[in-house]
């Protein structure tokens, strides 16, 4: 649903701040950690900008297009809070 779509870009948006937030804080801690995390940071972004875009070009262009890029869209929203996990633990090792 429409709704459900914006809840998702939303939180995904929501999600990619607290990540970039963590890389900076990565850059100043970890030097050698912020050089491996950043590029799935840069590949979520590109990944959620993506889906954010179809999503804008296809409303009402189908249920199942629009329900295929939510799926989506909630893979990159899991793949960043993983990434947030990843580091953590790594850290913490």
């Amino acid at each position: 649903t429409e709704a459900a779509l914006h809840e998702y870009t939303r939180e995904t948006h929501e999600q990619i701040s607290t990540t970039v937030a963590a890389q900076v804080r990565l850059a100043a801690l970890d030097p050698k950690l912020h050089k491996k995390f950043s590029p799935f940071v840069g590949e979520a972004i590109k990944v959620s900008e993506g889906i954010n875009e179809a999503l804008r070009l296809l409303k009402g262009d189908g249920k199942k297009a629009l329900e295929d890029l939510a799926g989506s869209n909630n893979l990159a929203l899991t793949l960043i809070k993983r990434l947030q996990e990843d580091v953590a633990n790594s850290l913490g090792n």
